[in-house]
């Protein structure tokens, strides 16, 4: 083998290399709930959320659905300034965030004692596309739950 094509072999070699461990930290990246968070809501979670409990509304072609995420938060400071945290307000169907998560809780068949309590403080937002997320922080509970529904 001549010396240019062992330093083009050496060199296809290195990118294949570079490539294979690239798609790797991304795929590992694109399983991190945080990112996904950040990505399509543009919110970080805490550092030290420890994620407790989990339901969804399954796969689907488009990635429409409903997905619900409980997290425990033992230091309530990173998520009381997550958001600008607020009381009940409704979502674009009218529905109050209460009735929306009940409806969508129940849809995905999340047991009760898994819902957000009533004295929980929330935050909305509503994307273009008219996908939804409600936050809800039970301070108390130390209790951070996360409802997504996306269209």
């Amino acid at each position: 083998m001549t010396r240019k094509k062992a330093v083009l072999l050496a060199a296809v070699l290195l990118l294949a290399a570079a490539a294979v461990v690239t798609g790797i930290l991304v795929l590992r990246r694109a399983t991190d709930y945080d990112w996904v968070v950040r990505l399509n809501w543009g919110i970080s979670l805490p550092r030290r959320a420890e994620l407790v409990y989990e339901a969804d509304s399954g796969p689907s072609f488009h990635g429409d659905g409903i997905r619900y995420h409980v997290f425990s938060c033992t230091d309530p400071e990173p998520v009381e300034k997550m958001v600008c945290w607020g009381s009940e307000g409704f979502n674009r169907y009218g529905e109050s965030f209460t009735e929306a998560a009940e409806s969508w809780l129940t849809e995905i068949e999340v047991p009760p004692e898994q819902w957000p309590g009533r004295e929980a403080v929330f935050w909305y937002q509503r994307q273009d596309d008219g996908s939804e997320l409600i936050l809800f922080w039970e301070r108390e509970k130390e209790k951070l739950s996360i409802l997504e529904w996306f269209l």
